[in-house]
């Protein structure tokens, strides 16, 4: 079952705000927490009770509801806002506040089923965009990514990579299993894909995960990676050769 929506109506006035107040109590997706006749009570109201959904008239003598708009965005509350006027002048002013939904009055209960949907809708988007942003993070912490192959994509570990040679317009994967795949991708971008202490880019068209590094020969300027028993060369920068000596210790 759906929670309520925690509701709050703020207009100066008082016949709208009761017959506003009549069509929400209609609704049974609908809790109705609390009613301002004034921009300031409203802010205050929505300061204490951090609703849902405000019904917030704009042009109100001390505070009009534009400003209290500005005020809901710039304190991050996660309240939504729907406008209710009598004038469509307001229409650009309120953009930049990015309200739910703008009603001029009068209306009636049948054009506020939409704005309830419009809610709903809203946050299930952001739940969706949340579950996303929470996977996309565990992933980025166990180091799992997914790379665009020619026939779709593939889905590795950093630890499942061995070596990584860029050819013209993709790279070569060389994995642990000893398979090679082929991806869609520059260099540069697999590279920051994995992000990956263990992935080190050793020239300009190469990269390998240090925990197959097997020597480093300063005399050929090579450095070799071992997979499954086999040896794979690849060259070295000075740079890079040096850095490679002074490491005290690899990862396993």
């Amino acid at each position: 079952m759906e929670e309520l929506i925690r509701t709050i109506l703020i207009d100066d006035d008082q016949e709208a705000l009761v017959l506003l107040e009549t069509y929400l109590k209609a609704l049974p997706e609908i809790d109705l927490t609390g009613k301002a006749s004034s921009g300031e009570e409203g802010l205050q109201m929505i300061s204490e009770y951090f609703p849902d959904l405000v019904f917030l008239d704009i042009d109100m003598p001390d505070t009009n509801g534009i400003e209290i708009a500005r005020i809901v965005k710039e304190r991050n509350y996660k309240t939504q806002i729907v406008f209710t006027t009598a004038f469509n002048k307001y229409a650009y002013d309120v953009i930049a506040t990015e309200p739910l939904d703008y009603l001029i009055k009068p209306f009636g209960p049948e054009n506020l089923t939409p704005v309830i949907h419009k809610y709903r809708e809203k946050l299930s988007r952001e739940e969706d965009e949340r579950k996303i942003e929470i996977l996309v993070q565990s992933q980025k912490t166990y180091g799992k990514v997914k790379l665009p192959t020619r026939n779709g994509v593939i889905i590795l570990h950093s630890d499942d990579v061995a070596l990584i040679r860029a050819q013209r317009n993709y790279c070569e994967l060389f994995l642990a299993d000893g398979t090679i795949e082929c991806v869609n991708q520059s260099l540069n971008q697999v590279m920051a894909a994995f992000d990956s202490p263990n992935i080190y880019r050793i020239s300009r068209s190469a990269g390998l995960n240090l925990k197959f590094l097997r020597k480093v020969d300063r005399s050929d300027k090579i450095c070799v990676v071992n997979i499954k028993g086999i040896d794979y060369e690849e060259s070295l920068s000075r740079k890079n050769l040096d850095f490679l000596e002074r490491m005290k210790c690899f990862p396993i």
